[in-house]
């Protein structure tokens, strides 16, 4: 294997010379920085990135934390940002926080010490002022997926509106008793979501009511248990039950779905169900889930797109031509989990 010696023997110059020449950043003439560039692809000469790292204190990695390895909604995001990050030449590593605070900060020392080049965070365990107040502290890049309260750089959508359509297209098809499994509670995202759910409701003059509103962990099983809990719970009779509901992300929805068939009631006929995601997933359970998606690959891509130009400018501001936060559209994509309804 060439070694940067190598290198410089063959383009005679210094191995200083050489190594500036190659970083492409440095007082090198043009034709010295061609002669290097030359002799490097003529030996077949790969940087040693340990070595460099040695000197740079930072490594060609990102270090991806996600709230959920099981979850769909995460597998797709992530597949954005390692398709970025891999055409500029970076790896991807990957922490589960399992939406924990304490896991998401030692995730955040173990990459820190690991001397990776910047940090793409896609979901939280929580929204404490105080905790991104540490993280906006390191001296690592450091990129959000998702809007939290805090100042760093990130990439979103609004889950307002994002629920409030999901709620619209049940309103539109007929229901009228519409329920909702919103996300945890304290999640930004969660109470958005739930927002936008209520908005959809006061417009088309429907009150909310608080029998058919009941909380999730964004889990297939949160869905599950809590659309068991709104059945066979809370002593609805079938005139006095939801005809419609909106989950707060598709995992739960499609938990929500299992326990409707379990309980023999059917979908759409008797009540339909939105999620909110776009995962892949939902278009292949029964019935196909109608959802609001989310551009999943687009956000990762942006996220990953984002934090190599904070990287490439130290850590620092975006400059001008990009923005310090990204908002992407959703789509409604329409399945038979509420197509066979027919509006009043």
């Amino acid at each position: 294997m060439a070694t940067i010696k190598d290198v410089a023997k063959l383009a005679g110059v210094s191995v200083s010379t050489a190594s500036v020449a190659l970083r492409g950043k440095g007082p090198v003439s043009e034709a010295t920085r061609r002669r290097v560039i030359e002799a490097a692809r003529a030996l077949d000469y790969q940087p040693n990135a340990i070595a460099r790292s040695l000197v740079t204190r930072r490594t060609r990695t990102v270090g991806l934390l996600l709230s959920d390895l099981t979850d769909p909604y995460f597998h797709e995001i992530a597949k954005g940002v390692e398709a970025v990050l891999s055409r500029a030449g970076y790896a991807l590593i990957l922490a589960d926080t399992d939406r924990s605070p304490e896991k998401e900060l030692r995730a955040y020392e173990i990459f820190r010490s690991q001397q990776v080049a910047g940090m793409i965070l896609a979901g939280s365990g929580t929204e404490d002022e105080a905790h991104f107040e540490q993280l906006e502290k390191r001296d690592v890049p450091i990129v959000t997926l998702g809007r939290h309260r805090s100042g760093l750089p990130c990439v979103a959508v609004d889950n307002v509106q994002a629920a409030k359509t999901a709620a619209q297209h049940l309103i539109e098809t007929g229901c009228r008793r519409i329920g909702l499994i919103a996300g945890p509670p304290g999640l930004l995202a969660a109470e958005e979501r739930r927002e936008g759910y209520l908005a959809a409701l006061a417009e088309h003059g429907l009150s909310p009511d608080p029998r058919w509103m009941l909380v999730g962990d964004f889990t297939p099983a949160g869905g599950y248990r809590a659309a068991m809990e709104l059945f066979t719970a809370r002593g609805l009779d079938r005139h006095d039950r939801p005809d419609g509901l909106v989950a707060g992300n598709d995992q739960m929805a499609i938990g929500a779905l299992k326990a409707l068939r379990e309980l023999g009631i059917r979908v759409p006929e008797e009540i339909a169900v939105v999620g909110i995601g776009g995962i892949p997933t939902g278009e292949y359970v029964e019935p196909p889930l109608t959802t609001v998606a989310l551009p999943l690959k687009t956000m990762g891509e942006a996220a990953a797109q984002m934090l190599l130009c904070r990287i490439e400018r130290g850590g620092g501001s975006l400059p001008e031509q990009h923005e310090e936060h990204i908002w992407l559209e959703t789509t409604l994509l329409v399945r038979s989990s509420t197509r066979a309804r027919s509006a009043r």
